[in-house]
């Protein structure tokens, strides 16, 4: 119980939103991440439009990739902390023209 303490308490540190993934799912996410209505529980490879592969592969340091929440794409990174993966959204996606 303190050990999930003490990571939200690191996650609500953080101004982007975040969240915590464990075993492919979202385990913990922040205040900024839950108000983009990401459900503690969904499969991250659900919501990964761009990566899917990488991510696969990712094994540790950080890996850029593009989310889908809600309807919206975001670039956002992940990295490995400890058993766990922090995804953290950077920004609104753009669509090349």
């Amino acid at each position: 119980m303190e050990i999930q303490t003490n990571y939200i308490e690191m996650l609500e540190q953080l101004p982007q939103p975040a969240f915590l993934v464990k075993d492919g799912a979202v385990l913990l996410a922040n205040q900024a991440a839950l108000n983009r209505t990401l459900n503690i529980g969904d499969p991250v490879t659900e919501l990964i439009k761009i990566g899917q592969q990488e991510y696969r592969d990712f094994s540790g340091g950080r890996l850029s990739l593009s989310l889908i929440i809600n309807g919206f794409t975001y670039n956002a990174s992940v990295v490995k902390c400890d058993q766990l993966d922090l995804f953290y959204l950077e920004s609104d996606y753009e669509e090349s023209e």
